[in-house]
């Protein structure tokens, strides 16, 4: 298995990595505190229903309890979801998250992209939303639409009208969709992006679902292996996928979810876990999380300040020849170097820093990199050291 991703400080002598997007501000030291208690109570086996981790997003999110599925991370569930589902085909933006296509491969479907342009710093514009959405009606029942919000590795978002769109034009086709929201609790207006509330409320371009007899997970217990069909008469083929990872600043604790109304499809996907694949530390690290009070809101201002002063500092020291979407609210940056600078990870890792090439990214090459936003002291030594390379 060839590892394309940040984060690889075992193989690499690192001081500072800029290669994963990770809350500057680190885990919240309460959720800290809870994996040290968990790891004392590993003596017994997980909640294998993760009850009060469960109830806690509950409540955070406004979502019932049974639209909640949680994953060793939301990759884990990708992976488990193309397991189910076995689409034939499955559309995916380049660039973009590489585990959407290595999952749906995985599974014997034949992935497409749908690449958009760099002219438009990979944003989607009038023309590009009208070409996705034909590219939809040409997929079957059962296919699968992965879409990344905001997109990672550029930071452009979409906004919840265009979301709606191309989730009317999927239903119609009883085709899947799949929204990845990881990073978008770093937006201020959240809910201005998330289709989180059209889960829950059942409404989706004003059509209200709420006569809709739904399945609970602790119903039927049927497994559908070959290829996982909605009955027709339900319109839920939204899925949605966040984590704790980036957020909270917890990727060694591996924690993701999916939430959708679709429970047949919620249990599929369970039937496929162990009993017990949410370990401990996990479990009471994220229900802690998720009562810390302001840390999301110091997380938004710390990363809109240091996101700022990055993107000032390339700018006027000519670290970059362009750097992508520079007034996103994503903890990530895209930027583009000339070819005679395209070794600049290699060199930077000389200097003990780390940044993530992009050059595994379906659309880019080996002259686009990512940084994330870190703390402002590890942000100026980025810089000091960067522009005198």
């Amino acid at each position: 298995m060839n590892y394309n991703h940040g984060g690889d400080i075992y193989g690499n002598k690192v001081e500072l990595d800029f290669s994963v997007n990770i809350n500057p501000l680190g885990m919240p030291e309460s959720a800290k505190e809870a994996a040290k208690r968990g790891v004392n109570l590993s003596i017994g086996y997980p909640d294998w229903d993760q009850r009060e981790l469960r109830s806690s997003l509950s409540k955070y999110l406004d979502v019932s309890e049974k639209n909640l599925l949680f994953g060793n991370g939301a990759a884990d569930i990708i992976y488990r979801l193309m397991q189910v589902l076995k689409p034939k085909k499955v559309l995916v933006p380049a660039p973009s998250f590489s585990e959407y296509r290595k999952a749906a491969a995985l599974y014997g479907a034949d992935v497409e992209e749908f690449f958009l342009r760099e002219e438009d710093s990979f944003s989607f514009t009038h023309e590009t939303k009208g070409a996705l959405c034909k590219r939809i009606e040409g997929l079957s029942e059962g296919d699968v639409v992965f879409i990344c919000n905001p997109n990672n590795p550029d930071g452009a978002v979409i906004n919840k009208d265009f979301l709606r769109r191309i989730y009317d034009d999927c239903e119609k086709k009883k085709v899947w969709l799949v929204v990845d929201e990881c990073f978008l609790p770093f937006f201020t207006n959240e809910k201005q992006y998330s289709m989180i509330g059209a889960v829950e409320t059942g409404k989706v371009s004003g059509r209200d679902k709420s006569h809709m007899v739904m399945m609970t997970a602790d119903g039927d217990r049927e497994f559908v292996p070959h290829g996982m069909k909605t009955d027709s008469s339900m319109e839920n083929h939204l899925i949605i996928l966040r984590a704790f990872t980036k957020i909270f600043g917890m990727p060694g604790l591996r924690l993701g979810y999916m939430v959708t109304e679709n429970h047949k499809l919620l249990q599929a996907v369970r039937e496929t876990m162990t009993p017990w694949d949410i370990n401990v530390p996990a479990q009471m690290a994220g229900a802690a999380a998720l009562k810390e009070e302001g840390f999301i809101e110091e997380t938004r201002r710390t990363v809109a300040r240091e996101r700022k002063y990055l993107v000032s500092e390339m700018q006027k020291n000519r670290l970059a020849e362009k750097i992508y979407n520079p007034d996103s609210e994503a903890n990530f940056i895209l930027f583009r170097v000339s070819e005679a600078n395209s070794d600049l990870k290699e060199r930077l890792l000389q200097r003990g820093i780390l940044i993530r090439s992009c050059r595994d990214y379906i659309g880019l090459d080996e002259s686009y990199f990512r940084i994330c936003v870190r703390t402002h002291e590890e942000n100026l030594k980025l810089i000091n050291e960067w522009k005198y390379l």
